[in-house]
């Protein structure tokens, strides 16, 4: 739940969209929660002894509200400087005070240390997956890229002989059920040799890309324009 939290809070502050608000509250939620188990304890003393409510106060702070390191450094220093002084004015048992301020600077320690590997080990587990995501969204536009040159002609984007042919084979296999019949015209460019003789294949290929735009322009959405190789 700690972790779950605290990658909540990771996408949060790190969202550029994000409000001052938004980046700012488990620093200011993580304040107010460990001024009030500091603010308890102070109360207690004149109850019993112990620190229980800040020391819970502190080790919630570190598990859950995932705080910058920076902030980490200062906001748990200020609270136990805070607890130190104000502990004074409800204990008046030296020793005792004596013993409180130690394991309240114990349990800060503590708690700092467990923010700072719950940003560490929170901050490596959402980068990982964005490598992984940026990959997995990397292999998809290959295999996209493959798809398409598998069936379509990269010159022209038409469908290619391949692609043409099992479109073939399942127009056929439409006709057989549904007694229909189907047009099928090939088209074979006039001395297209000449242009790649005389003008270069960069302008060939550029005249295939024209007459290739002029089919996927002028024919129904229900038909095919593929090219079956060379100027066919």
């Amino acid at each position: 739940v700690a972790r779950q939290t605290g990658k909540l809070s990771y996408r949060l502050a790190k969202r550029p969209a994000a409000s001052l608000l938004t980046r700012s509250a488990p620093l200011v939620l993580g304040g107010v929660y460990l001024s009030l188990g500091a603010g308890l304890t102070i109360i207690d003393q004149w109850v019993t002894t112990g620190i229980t409510a800040f020391l819970t106060c502190t080790l919630v702070v570190a598990l859950v509200f995932f705080i910058r390191p920076f902030w980490t450094v200062l906001v748990f220093p200020a609270a136990y400087l805070f607890f130190y002084f104000a502990l004074g004015w409800t204990q008046t048992n030296h020793e005792i005070l004596l013993s409180e301020r130690v394991q309240g600077l114990s349990a800060v320690g503590i708690a700092i240390f467990l923010s700072l590997l719950m940003w560490r080990n929170v901050s490596r587990d959402i980068l990982q997956r964005k490598v992984i995501e940026a990959k997995n969204e990397e292999l998809r536009e290959k295999n996209a890229r493959l798809a398409f040159l598998a069936d379509y002609d990269p010159l022209t984007g038409l469908v290619n002989r391949r692609g043409f042919q099992e479109i073939v084979e399942a127009e056929i296999a439409r006709m057989k059920r549904s007694g229909r019949e189907a047009c099928l015209i090939l088209v074979d460019l006039d001395n297209f040799k000449q242009v790649n003789d005389s003008y270069g294949h960069p302008v060939g290929d550029r005249l295939l890309e024209e007459i290739a735009k002029l089919f996927r322009g002028n024919v129904r959405a229900t038909d095919v324009a593929s090219r079956l190789g060379g100027e066919e």
